[in-house]
């Protein structure tokens, strides 16, 4: 049988040849995400090697070296490919209804718009996209010239995307009428209908290897880049010279959006932070001081300008669990019975948890940082407090402070599913492979038997099956959170 050079005492990754070809694979993918996970990588290869009947790391190594096809079947065992239509809805209500009029506005003399999906999967983030601008938005789209151009790895996820048909369950958060009007049914499947497509190019791209893509309808530079749930994978490296290319890729005051446990206020120093109701997106910084603000109306709070959209949400894409006010990267609010500071605050303010959340937001970590440790003075033991205050520091790389306060949180609230979570994101990130999988384990076990709607974070608002999802990209096949 074949088998990589290990035995059941040795490690995987103290085989020298195995480590030589997990390198060269994180090298060219970028997938950082398989540098403390050995096991799993190993059977993905393992699949590969007897398929070609090879008996060496090494001899695949060279195999993949010069044989394209073989390269990217090996990314068809690596890359994740679950998705579905408006996943994560408060994202599309933010660029329904705060992107798209700004770059609608901006755009409104040349009447075009370029946008790009990368990462993009089976399609449905571009399709969606698709949907959003051409039937939800299209009285201001009508006779526009529109092109997203779609990218991924995965040649295998580009030809599904590009057959435009999708099992029910990726459909699964679509109502009933948009479904009807916007796909046919195929049998078990539905495809997605042409005046959808049109505007959709798919593309083979390597984020890490390729640069920024162009073409003949991408030639100039992109109003948006979707870039949700990627950068995950990557080292912090290899995501900052990413974040650098985006910003080059992106017109003056273009836009950015990231997937809702990516954001990050230092590794998006050079863009301004813009805080919707259940998203965080970024914006290229304008160069001229008649773009310094996008052209959407404000609504004015008590003490502060914030951006908050004015325009109604869909009723197609109505989630009721958007009137939580919440921010990416937040994980908690203060306990109802328990808001000494808050009380002081002027009426129709935020909580005091809320402010620090608007600050982060806004990019303004150090303030912040300072009004959480005031009240942290009179909240010590609040566990989300202190889980907020480990976020903050994470911010600014205060890397020994951020786990001294995520063990308070923890000590206080030893069963919170989303503080073990992030704790194994923080072991994840300092090598700690096996304390991280027993965080995660513990995080699953705490998930299971809540239904997948059951709100885990509040405010944010993160599900029980949000959780689940991301744990799965966690725990090592054999330790799958339970459904």
């Amino acid at each position: 049988m074949t088998t990589i050079d290990c035995t059941p005492t040795r490690p995987v990754d103290s085989d020298d040849a195995f480590v030589r070809l997990r390198d060269y694979v994180i090298q060219r993918t970028g997938l950082q995400y398989y540098v403390d996970k050995s096991s799993d990588l190993e059977r993905r290869l393992q699949r590969r090697l007897q398929v070609r009947h090879i008996t060496t790391c090494d001899a695949y190594r060279e195999l993949i070296e010069q044989d394209p096809q073989e390269f990217e079947r090996l990314v068809s065992e690596l890359t994740i490919g679950e998705t579905y239509f408006f996943r994560h809805a408060e994202m599309f209500r933010a660029l329904g209804e705060t992107v798209f009029p700004d770059l609608l506005d901006r755009n409104r003399e040349r009447r075009q718009l370029r946008v790009w999906c990368a990462g993009c999967s089976i399609g449905a983030e571009p399709y969606s996209l698709a949907i959003l601008l051409k039937r939800q938005l299209a009285a201001g789209t009508r006779g526009w010239d529109i092109r997203i151009l779609a990218t991924d790895i995965n040649s295998e996820y580009l030809a599904q995307a590009e057959r435009g048909e999708f099992e029910e369950w990726t459909l699964r958060s679509l109502p009933a009428e948009v479904k009807d009007a916007c796909f046919t049914p195929i049998g078990k499947q539905h495809r997605i209908r042409p005046e959808y497509t049109d505007c959709v190019d798919f593309r083979q791209h390597n984020l890490v290897e390729d640069g920024l893509p162009v073409g003949s309808h991408h030639t100039g530079r992109f109003d948006l880049i979707l870039c949700r749930n990627v950068i995950i994978y990557f080292s912090r490296d290899t995501t900052r010279q990413l974040i650098n290319q985006f910003y080059d890729a992106l017109t003056p005051a273009g836009w950015i959006a990231v997937g809702h446990s990516e954001p990050n206020a230092t590794l998006f120093h050079q863009f301004q932070t813009v805080a919707c109701p259940g998203a965080i997106l970024y914006r290229r910084k304008p160069c001229a001081v008649s773009d310094a603000a996008p052209k959407v109306a404000y609504r004015e709070s008590p003490d502060r300008r914030v951006l908050r959209p004015t325009v109604t949400a869909s009723p197609e894409l109505a989630d009721p669990s958007s009137t939580r006010q919440q921010r990416i990267g937040s994980a908690v609010a203060p306990p109802a019975h328990r808001q000494p500071v808050a009380e002081r605050m002027r009426d129709g303010s935020q909580s005091a948890l809320g402010e620090l959340r608007t600050l982060a937001d806004q990019g303004k970590i150090d303030e912040s940082l300072a009004r959480c440790k005031a009240l942290l003075l009179e909240n010590d033991l609040d566990p989300r407090v202190h889980l907020y205050h480990a976020m903050l520091l994470q911010q600014v790389d205060q890397t020994r402070e951020c786990f001294a306060a995520v063990k308070r949180s923890l000590f206080l609230n030893r069963r919170d599913p989303f503080a073990n979570y992030y704790h194994g994101l923080l072991l994840t990130n300092q090598g700690q492979a096996d304390a991280a999988d027993r965080s995660f384990r513990f995080a699953s076990t705490l998930l299971d038997g809540l239904d997948d709607s059951h709100i885990v974070v509040e405010d944010a608002p993160l599900t029980a099956g949000d959780l689940k999802e991301l744990l799965r990209r966690r725990i090592s096949p054999g330790q799958e959170v339970r459904a």
